[in-house]
């Protein structure tokens, strides 16, 4: 379950760029249960901040972190972004 949700942290930068924590737990779908359901809307349950942040972490070096301003709270957040690919190099 571990990989696959760290698999789809890394598809949710790749798609939506930099986020902070908040935003990256919210959208990762995997191996959430419904908790409650309508005909109207359904509710999930969520993996905890700690949780993905610790997938976040594991992900190095492949995702960077920053401190940033988000929002128009303009509270600082930690901002995770896919790390910029090596620049291919010729040896020849």
């Amino acid at each position: 379950m571990q990989e696959a949700v760290e698999r789809e942290i890394l598809e949710i930068l790749a798609e939506h760029g930099e986020m902070p924590t908040w935003k990256v737990q919210s959208l990762v779908k995997t191996g959430r249960r419904v908790c409650a359901s309508n005909e109207h809307v359904t509710i999930y349950d969520q993996w905890s901040m700690s949780y993905i942040r610790d997938r976040l972490y594991e992900l190095s070096p492949r995702v960077t972190c920053g401190v940033a301003l988000w929002g128009s709270a303009r509270i600082p957040q930690f901002i995770w972004r896919l790390a910029d690919p090596p620049e291919s190099k010729n040896y020849e």
